[in-house]
Formats: C-alpha cells, sequence, structure tokens
C-alpha cells in the first residue's frame, strides 16, 4: 500500500523526468538514447538528444551513423560531425564512451516515436581481444508533445525562451520625392529555435507605391552557452509613385515564453514617411487608377506642347527677319534710295498669307496718300520724296494683315529704280 503511495505521489516528477531508452544488442556495445531536456515537451519546441555509446574495449575508425529520422518533426543533424570520445575508467576494465548530440523539433502534437538510430562500428573487443565489426541500434523512443496552452488554433506555435522583434527607422529629415525608394527591414531573433521554424511578417502593399520583397534571410548560430539562436531578416523595398503619406501598420510576433509558461508577443511600432512630387496629387492617383487616358492625355499634351514650340520658333524667326527688314527700309528711305525701300515692301507682301499677296483695294486715308507719294517720287520726275510720317505710313499699311486679300486689285509692282 505504501508503495502505490509513493507512485502516485512520484507520477509528477516522473513526468519531468528526462526520456531514456536503453538497447545492449551487441554485448560489448550498450546504446542509450536519452532527452537532455525535462518536460512538458510542445509543437515547434527545441528538444536535444544525446547519443551515447559505451564500448567494452576500444573504437578503430569511425562510426557510420544513419539520419535520424522522425515523422512530423524537424531533425537538425550534421552527418559530418563526428563523436566526441571519452574513457572511463573502472576497476576490472575500461570502457570508451562515445556521445554525439543533435536536435528535435515537433511539428505535431501527440506521441511521437524516434525511430531506432543505426550504427556500424568496429572496435576492438577486450574479453575476446579481437577487433569486431557490429551493427547496433538504438531503441525507439517515445515522445509526448503538447500544444502550449492559450495557443490559437490554426497557428504553428513559437515555443521559445527568449525573443526579439525589431526594425531599422525611416530618417524623419529625408526630403522623399516621387520616384524615390524606402527600404525597411525587419528582424526576429530567438534562443533555441531553428531560424526556418520564425514567422513571416506581413508587410503590407500599399497605394501609391511598389512593393519590392526580398527573399528572407535565415541564419542559425549558438551563443556563448552553446545555445542555437535563429535569426530571420526580412527587407522590403517602396518606390513611391505618387505624393502623400504612407504608413506601414505595427508588426506583432506571439510567441510561448518557455521560461514562464505563458503567451507573450514581441511588438514594433508602425512606420509612417512623406513624400512630396512636383505635380499635385490628384495628378498621381488619377495616373494609377487610369493609366492608359492619362497617357493618352500625355501624349496629346506633348504634341500640343510641341505644335506651340514650333509656332514660338517661327514667330522668333519672322520677328527677326522683320527687324531685318524695317532696317534696310529706313536705311533706303534715309538714303533716298526708292529701289531699296520697293525691294522691302515686296518683302513684306511676298511674306504675308494669302491667295496672290495682294494688298486690299483702295487704302484708306493717310495710308493712300503716303502710297500716292511714294509713287509720284519713284515715278515722276518733280515728285519730292515722302516724308518720314509718310514712310512709316506707307510701311505700317504693308505690314498689316487686314491689308491683304485675294481679291485681284491694287499690287505693288515697284520697279521704279531705272525710272528714277
Amino acid at each position: 500500500m505504501r508503495g502505490w503511495i509513493l507512485l502516485v505521489a512520484m507520477m509528477p516528477l516522473l513526468a519531468l523526468a528526462n526520456v531514456v531508452s536503453i538497447n545492449r544488442s551487441d554485448p560489448g556495445v550498450e546504446v542509450r538514447l536519452e532527452l537532455l531536456q525535462a518536460g512538458p515537451y510542445y509543437v515547434n519546441g527545441r528538444l536535444p538528444v544525446k547519443l551515447t555509446l559505451a564500448l567494452d574495449g576500444r573504437l578503430w575508425g569511425r562510426v557510420a551513423l544513419r539520419q535520424p529520422g522522425l515523422k512530423d518533426a524537424l531533425v537538425i543533424h550534421d552527418p559530418g560531425q563526428e563523436f566526441d570520445r571519452d574513457t572511463e575508467k573502472q576497476v576490472d576494465r575500461p570502457k570508451e564512451i562515445l556521445t554525439r548530440q543533435f536536435e528535435i523539433y515537433p511539428r505535431r502534437q501527440g506521441t511521437l516515436v524516434l525511430a531506432p538510430i543505426e550504427m556500424q562500428l568496429v572496435y576492438y573487443d577486450r574479453p575476446s581481444d579481437r577487433y569486431r565489426q557490429v551493427t547496433v541500434a538504438s531503441a525507439p523512443l517515445s515522445i509526448d508533445v503538447r500544444r502550449p496552452p492559450e495557443w490559437p488554433e490554426g497557428r504553428q506555435p513559437l515555443v521559445t525562451p527568449q525573443l526579439t522583434l525589431s526594425h531599422s527607422a525611416i530618417d524623419a529629415e529625408d526630403d522623399l520625392k516621387v520616384g524615390d525608394a524606402v527600404t525597411l527591414t525587419y528582424s526576429i531573433m530567438a534562443s533555441g529555435v531553428d531560424a526556418m521554424l520564425l514567422p513571416s511578417l506581413s508587410l503590407p502593399e500599399l497605394e501609391g507605391a511598389s512593393q519590392y520583397r526580398r527573399p528572407a534571410q535565415l541564419q542559425n548560430y549558438r551563443n556563448s552557452r552553446g545555445e542555437p539562436v535563429g535569426r530571420r531578416t526580412e527587407q522590403v523595398t517602396y518606390i513611391v509613385q505618387r505624393p502623400g503619406t504612407f504608413t506601414i501598420s505595427p508588426q506583432r510576433v506571439s510567441w510561448w515564453n518557455l521560461d514562464h509558461s505563458r503567451l507573450e508577443s514581441a511588438e514594433v511600432a508602425a512606420v509612417t514617411w512623406k513624400a512630396g512630387g512636383p505635380l499635385p496629387p490628384w495628378f498621381y492617383r488619377l495616373w494609377h487608377q487610369r493609366r492608359a487616358q492619362m497617357l493618352l492625355f500625355l501624349v496629346v499634351l506633348s504634341l500640343l506642347s510641341l505644335t506651340s514650340l514650333t509656332l514660338a520658333l517661327k514667330g522668333a524667326k519672322g520677328g527677326a527677319e522683320e527687324r531685318r527688314l524695317r532696317r534696310s527700309y529706313w536705311r533706303s528711305f534715309s538714303r533716298q534710295d526708292p529701289l531699296g525701300m520697293s525691294r522691302v515692301l515686296e518683302a513684306y507682301v511676298a511674306g504675308k498669307p494669302g491667295g496672290h499677296r495682294r494688298l486690299r483695294q483702295g487704302l484708306e486715308g493717310e495710308s493712300l496718300a503716303a502710297l500716292d507719294a511714294f509713287y509720284l517720287w519713284a515715278y515722276g520726275t518733280d515728285g519730292a520724296p515722302p516724308t518720314r510720317a509718310q514712310a512709316r505710313q506707307l510701311l505700317r499699311a504693308v505690314c498689316r494683315p487686314e491689308s491683304l486679300t485675294t481679291a485681284p486689285g491694287f499690287s505693288l509692282k515697284l520697279n521704279c529704280g531705272s525710272q528714277r
């Protein structure tokens, strides 16, 4: 009766004890497989396993170890790793102890069975005083795995004694414009976890910015205590396509604290930045929503701008030509040269659009009087030279656009140089 009472009292302690399996299929080799961490054991939690070979003799060469296999679990095992060797001195005969460790991360709850691990080796058997080549295996190892309490259904647990979440910052003084790139780096670091078990972050796509995500970088290393540390780094780049304010929501990672047996969360604050542009914000919104229509609008606008530029260049060229003709006209007037003045007037008439480049019939008022004075001077024998005012009136009448018509009528034919 006391034995049963003692057994019931020790059951909680037995649940926390290490799981061990021992096999002695060969008289000279003892295979021992044990979990180095006491329970309870959780899904995705790290389970360090120690494999021990005790030889009644001395190992010759290397141990050929088959990859440990466990269904529904991640087994971290380095095939190139050598066994650690030590000698256990006893009174009757010494033993050589070979040890090696690997890690298991169960992926589901329930009872998991680690299949026997086969090994081939050659050792010197002291009792028989000869070398023996044997194949040995560990005994199956059963592990009871549970989900962390309060963990949401449908999500893979993250079990670790310590986790940190960080991200890079954006300089508030950066003068961001349309077309600039904003790169953010998020990092998750957890002890006792392989990097491939760390979750991916939900980085949103932003309206008005193109998103480019680099593949996540996974790193595994050991800390000063020899414990594994996993690190997952994610980098995302946003190309700003329109001015405005952009915000990435806060990022959160939930995890089960193995040391304190409770659910915790790590969080980083939201990231916000502003971008300006040479055009108003509504233009970029229209471009993002109706790109084809905006592209057609820009093509038409470019053609109109090109036409305006061409006309402006022609106008500038015409203005220079007109200034040259005016200078020539007044030089001819100063020299009292009717032929030079007539050439300038004919050039004005020829440079105007409108049919045969004819002057309107019946120039009125002072313009007509100025033209008569010019003809008397150019063709007559006693005509006095026109005054400066008359010369100006005549030039102004010829330069006016409304003074040209396609109707037949009076035209300048001032071949008068030989008649002076």
